[in-house]
């Protein structure tokens, strides 16, 4: 299974790097060869006799990406693609092609009690030669040195001229940073759950109880209560309420925090529908962390709710050379090439992430979708066809037989969806009125999902739909009530 994947995984690496996809980097990037220098930190080994300090060696990696990503001139693989190659047999070089880097950093942990050991290579994919070892015999105390030596050690071997000084390790105690570390360990996907979720808020709270000031901490809670309201741990008023009093605070302690600033950007985006403010921040977020494959994609996620679909997909591009493993980032990628019309390069992509995640549902779905916009109807209803039955799938099937001319089975089929409230909240409601040509009640729907305060509606410039509502007065006047009719007025048509 292992090496299977590993395959999967190179030569899905090798078929996007191969594509004419030119992705400009930041203006900021600067290296006396000319050549961007790249990099990924692949997961630290834990050498622990304990295989419950799996924690300490994966956040050790983790800030260790973290820290990297803060220097301009390097351009750094994002975690979940760096991290996919646990514990499989693939090369070096291998590994360096898949994620479009020229060198990568590895090394190994061995925590007992207070007592630490870790062992880092730096090593030149193409030549296989390593550039810089080390190994560190310290305590828990000395570790934000080691980070801060290793970063150092990374900048000096790869020869890169920083504008600025080197970045460092925002310090704390060293019991509250192996707490804080398990905290994250809990939290991040695909880890996550109830359970686990509530023990990150505990060893959050434990940590924030020692050290109210350590600011990252801040940060790892509200992104914690987020995994809670999409996982419908907590109420969605209560987690939003939550997880913006800790951004906050993160913030007022430290401002140079570019994971708080994406926090506040997406609240201010999808719940206060605050266009320019969520702009703001992540502006301030990539000014901070110009490597970070997140940001780029929150900059994306800004720019399709203000209807810039060519700067959507431009910036989601960059995500996929930084992170091109990451399923959400590539589906995200493809739905916007389908919504520019680009469904060639759509269903190209798509196909292509089949060989990283087969039988993946969204990813079928989204290739019988992308047929029906192509004008395609008859071969979106034989994709359809294969597929077993979701609501998102029977939505598209009843679209797609109003189409061909099918009207009566179409109906049936609405009817059906629509008559499951639990499943088919306003905004979905709305956008099935609007295709059928329904306006009065599609606007109806959208008036309940405005007052409802429906976090859909950040994306409505998104939906194809909703353009059979344009030519309704009415539709200028609900997006003028969210502040996007401007927004919507600049869009290019076709």
């Amino acid at each position: 299974m292992g090496a299977a994947l590993a395959i999967t995984v190179l030569a899905f690496g090798a078929w996007w790097y191969q594509r004419d996809v030119v992705v400009p980097a930041p203006d900021s990037i600067v290296h006396n060869s000319g050549i961007t220098p790249s990099i990924a930190v692949l997961p630290f080994v834990n050498m622990s006799d304990e295989p419950g300090n799996e924690y300490f060696a994966d956040g050790l990696s983790e800030e260790l990406q973290t820290l990297l990503a803060k220097i301009p001139q390097l351009k750094v693989s994002a975690r979940t693609s760096s991290f996919a190659f646990r514990n499989k047999d693939v090369t070096i070089a291998e590994i360096a092609t898949t994620l479009n880097v020229a060198h990568l950093l590895e090394g190994s942990v061995r925590k007992s009690d207070k007592r630490i050991r870790i062992s880092v290579q730096l090593i030149e994919a193409q030549s296989g030669f390593e550039l810089w070892s080390e190994s560190y015999d310290r305590t828990l105390d000395d570790i934000f040195a080691v980070q801060d030596d290793v970063a150092a050690a990374v900048v000096d071997a790869l020869r890169i001229n920083l504008m600025n000084e080197p970045p460092h390790s925002q310090e704390t105690d060293a019991e509250v940073y192996s707490l804080y570390l398990q905290a994250k360990f809990l939290m991040t996907p695909p880890r996550g759950g109830k359970e686990n979720l509530e023990k990150a808020i505990s060893t959050f709270e434990q940590v924030l109880a020692i050290d109210p000031d350590y600011a990252p901490a801040w940060v790892g809670l509200s992104w914690t209560y987020e995994y809670m309201r999409r996982e419908m741990v907590l109420p969605e008023e209560e987690a939003v309420a939550l997880g913006r009093d800790a951004a906050e605070s993160a913030l007022a302690i430290d401002d140079n925090l570019p994971l708080a600033w994406s926090t506040l950007s997406y609240i201010r985006k999808k719940y206060d529908w605050d266009w320019e403010g969520a702009q703001t921040a992540m502006d301030k977020a990539l000014q901070l962390e110009p490597s970070n494959a997140d940001v780029f994609k929150g900059l994306g996620s800004v720019a399709s709710s203000l209807g810039q679909m060519d700067k959507s997909i431009e910036l989601l591009e960059r995500v996929a050379t930084l992170d091109p493993l990451d399923l959400e980032g590539l589906l995200s990628l493809g739905f916007r090439y389908q919504v520019r019309g680009r469904y060639d390069e759509a269903l190209e992509l798509y196909q292509r992430v089949l060989v990283l995640y087969p039988e993946n549902a969204w990813t079928l779905e989204s290739i019988a979708e992308t047929y029906l916009r192509q004008g395609n109807p008859e071969r979106a209803l034989a994709e359809m066809e294969k597929l077993p039955y979701s609501h998102r799938l029977n939505s598209l099937k009843a679209e797609a037989l109003l189409i061909i001319g099918e009207e009566e089975k179409s109906r049936a089929l609405t009817r059906e969806f629509l008559n499951t409230p639990a499943q088919f909240g306003p905004f979905a409601k709305a956008q099935i009125y609007a295709w059928r040509g329904e306006n009065d009640d599609a606007f109806k729907s959208l008036e309940i999902a405005f007052e409802q305060h429906n976090l859909a509606l950040a994306n409505i410039l998104l939906w194809d739909a909703f353009h059979h509502l344009e030519a309704d007065p009415r539709y200028a006047i609900f997006l003028e009530k969210l502040g996007l009719f401007e927004a919507w007025k600049a869009m290019p048509s076709g």
